[in-house]
């Protein structure tokens, strides 16, 4: 059977880099909105066909980095969360084990899990 393992401070920091991708997309977002418009000051057909498809483009660009942004945010604060309950659950679990063993718990061993 696999050795399962689950380091909490690793999960919440992996939280918070999944946090900083998130504000990156709506960075991305944000300097595409301010800066990848085309000017419709143009004549001509083929000039009206471009915009056009430059703004289908923009607005799918702009719809997926938002859900990406949104989804980024989400998995963020569940990461966040799951290191924090293995920290409570691995610290509960390491209290009643030495309530348990009661004196014969070496000093030198701190109660918890340490990475």
């Amino acid at each position: 059977m696999p050795d399962l393992r689950a380091y909490p401070l690793s999960i919440i920091n992996y939280g918070k880099q999944v946090d900083r991708a998130a504000r990156h997309v709506r960075e991305a977002r944000s300097y595409m909105a301010e800066n990848c418009d085309l000017d419709h000051h143009g004549g001509g057909k083929l000039f009206k066909v471009l915009f056009a498809m430059d703004r289908r483009v923009h607005s799918k660009v702009s719809s997926f980095l938002k859900e990406a942004a949104t989804l980024l945010d989400k998995s963020a604060d569940a990461l966040v969360g799951a290191g924090h309950y293995y920290q409570r659950t691995d610290e509960a679990s390491a209290e009643r084990l030495d309530r348990a063993l009661g004196s014969k718990t070496p000093r030198h061993v701190r109660p918890g899990v340490q990475e």
